[in-house]
């Protein structure tokens, strides 16, 4: 609250009037033990409320010496100023009329189920609890609530037919309310927050923070590598430690929109691929996804290079990646150039076979002709012409065009 306790304590009625059951005051924390916690109401003493009706749902004390809370005076005798954040014990129809007109919150103990809801026990009279009404959550085994004691609001009231219709909803919200606010005000971009995982999925995995507050860490906050599925990292059930991103309130919503990121308290390997890779060198990696300007290349986790799709091939001029590589293809290729301002590294793999192509070719050349075939010289033909003079020329070949030089000029000398 932004009063401070001076103009709370001029305006209080308590000063005013005299202090009575079911009266509504504006109460400052003043001091506690395990047990109690004294309050500071303007009147001649200190009163004081049971620690245990302060403590919500989920088993949290909340409240500070300073805090204020509204409470209500159960007990007023000259040594004894009770106070509580519910009216109890047994009271007149009047009380609960009261307590319904003022919204005041009423203290009850369930006692059955029937059908619908609760019979409900306040001030020594029946009243009824919708099931819809017991709890903010949505009621799996109604069973676990009978025997337990509860504030309740007075939602309906009807004297005559002795009608009395309580609602939980309200006091859960509220508690719920005040738990999220000051945990939303405790969050910073900067700091870390643990919690469970409730779901994952495709988009990435819901975190419980507490007081019904999720966060959602995002499929790209998850880790460094690509994650196709949440499941890929964490599991349902997982205590994880995220960082917080940022905190949205959005218009008409209950709750707000908390981002968190698990990769971002590791280190970007980025940083270690600094001193790993260089120009010139060969590395081997997983192609992770084609497109249509080229692959990229997974070759340390979470540090991709790209394989230009005029760097793919040097045999023939490809339209589309996937006519030689797809993804999940394990690939062989050369670093043409790394920028790590912008996180870039330039691969090729025609780069790679061009470079390989030498020395292939020269064992090809080895293993298909052990001997170097020799090179024809003008003495070879001599020595050709100086044979075919001595073959004579069948009787049939003579009427026939001979093709062959040294035949023709054989012919003309023996003639």
């Amino acid at each position: 609250m932004t009063e401070n306790f001076a103009e709370l304590f001029e305006q209080s009625s308590v000063t005013k009037q005299k202090i009575h059951y079911g009266m509504k005051v504006n109460a400052k924390i003043v001091g506690m033990d395990e047990s109690s916690v004294f309050v500071d109401i303007g009147a001649k003493t200190d009163g004081y409320v049971d620690r245990a009706e302060l403590i919500d749902h989920e088993g949290n004390f909340n409240y500070k010496i300073g805090d204020f809370i509204e409470l209500y005076i159960v007990t007023n005798k000259e040594s004894e100023l009770k106070l509580s954040r519910a009216l109890s014990g047994d009271g007149s129809y009047s009380v609960i009329k009261d307590a319904f007109e003022r919204k005041i919150t009423v203290s009850g103990k369930v006692k059955s189920l029937n059908k619908g809801g609760f019979e409900v026990g306040v001030m020594g009279k029946r009243a009824f609890c919708p099931i819809s009404q017991m709890d903010v959550r949505k009621i799996e085994n109604p069973e676990q609530y009978v025997g337990s004691v509860f504030n309740f609001k007075v939602s309906s009231f009807e004297e005559e037919k002795k009608n009395i219709v309580l609602t939980r909803r309200p006091i859960l919200e509220q508690e719920q309310k005040e738990a999220i606010d000051k945990l939303v005000a405790s969050l910073k971009e900067v700091d870390v927050i643990s919690g469970k995982v409730t779901k994952v999925s495709e988009i990435g995995a819901f975190i419980d923070l507490g007081s019904n507050l999720e966060g959602l860490i995002h499929i790209s906050e998850l880790a460094w590598t690509r994650v196709g599925h949440a499941s890929e990292v964490v599991n349902p059930g997982d205590i994880v430690t995220a960082k917080v991103l940022k905190v949205e309130h959005a218009e008409g919503k209950r709750f707000p929109r908390i981002s968190l990121s698990l990769k971002q308290l590791s280190t970007h390997p980025w940083e270690a691929a600094a001193s790993r890779v260089k120009q010139g060198d060969v590395l081997k990696g997983k192609v992770t996804r084609c497109a249509d300007f080229g692959a990229f290349v997974e070759i340390f986790p979470g540090v991709e290079g790209l394989v230009h799709i005029s760097e793919i091939t040097g045999e023939k001029r490809i339209k589309k990646v996937n006519e030689i590589i797809n993804t999940g293809d394990i690939v062989e290729a050369i670093v043409l150039a790394v920028d790590l301002d912008k996180k870039r590294i330039s691969l090729s793999i025609k780069g790679l076979q061009a470079k390989n192509e030498p020395a292939a070719s020269e064992q090809k050349q080895d293993a298909a002709s052990p001997e170097p075939r020799k090179r024809r010289s003008a003495g070879d033909d001599e020595d050709n012409w100086r044979n075919y003079s001595k073959i004579e020329a069948a009787p049939d070949e003579e009427d026939e065009e001979d093709e062959n030089p040294f035949r023709a000029l054989k012919k003309k000398i023996n003639s």
